[in-house]
């Protein structure tokens, strides 16, 4: 059985910290990975059920640091 420790290094989201949770449990190799600063930024526009108009920081990973965590 995995003794699955949280990864606590910093918070990106719930994806990422979920998956390097997993990851650096298997390996701790995996801790550069999750270093590596392969992120994009987005500016979100979205409208509440109330009507109010929202904007928000989101954080998306790019295609490599995706492939590396499917891959294992």
């Amino acid at each position: 059985m995995l003794d699955l420790q949280p990864f606590g290094e910093f918070w990106i989201n719930c994806w990422f910290n979920n998956n390097y949770s997993i990851l650096t449990s298997i390996d701790k190799k995996y801790i550069d990975a999750a270093y590596m600063n392969t992120y994009k930024y987005r500016i979100v526009e979205e409208r509440t059920a109330n009507g109010t108009n929202l904007e928000y920081l989101m954080i998306g990973h790019i295609k490599e640091q995706r492939d590396l965590v499917s891959s294992v």
